[in-house]
């Protein structure tokens, strides 16, 4: 329960599109929607929101993309970082208000199973200051724990 919080959006007055770097140095096409404020375990965090889109129905319907690396990445963790796909909030017009975010569904993106997916990696700002012990941990095959790869 220590890992459920209730976040803040702060819609960005005019959403800007972002160019992501994926897990193959590929830029991948974003839209920074704006802000998730939010204190989990007495610290101030704050995560950009991403979606793929700006139409509001679409938002509505698909929510927001959190990426994420926290003090558990590349230790308990997938060192890239950790997805949650969390829902717009229920106000009229613009997406803006709180939401539940839930760190217990926080997920390894697919590129941490097989290096055929192409997964978006968090930026600097989505760097939270403190360990989400929360959501999938980090899957190793042998030849990852050995060093292999």
């Amino acid at each position: 329960p220590g890992f459920r919080v209730e976040g803040e959006v702060i819609s960005a007055s005019e959403p800007a599109p972002v160019q992501i770097t994926d897990s193959q140095g590929n830029l991948r096409p974003f839209w920074n929607y704006g802000e998730l404020r939010f204190e989990l375990a007495g610290t101030d965090c704050t995560l950009e929101l991403f979606t793929f889109t700006l139409d509001e129905a679409e938002i509505k319907r698909g929510g927001f993309m959190l990426m994420f690396t926290d003090e558990t990445s590349g230790r308990e963790t997938y060192p890239a970082g950790r997805y949650i796909y969390v829902d717009a909030p229920e106000s009229e017009g613009k997406s803006s208000g709180t939401i539940p975010v839930d760190f217990n569904k926080a997920f390894s993106p697919p590129c941490n199973y097989s290096p055929a997916f192409t997964c978006p990696f968090p930026g600097k700002r989505n760097r939270l200051p403190l360990a989400i012990r929360a959501g999938q941990k980090w899957y190793r095959d042998d030849a990852t724990k050995e060093g292999k790869k």
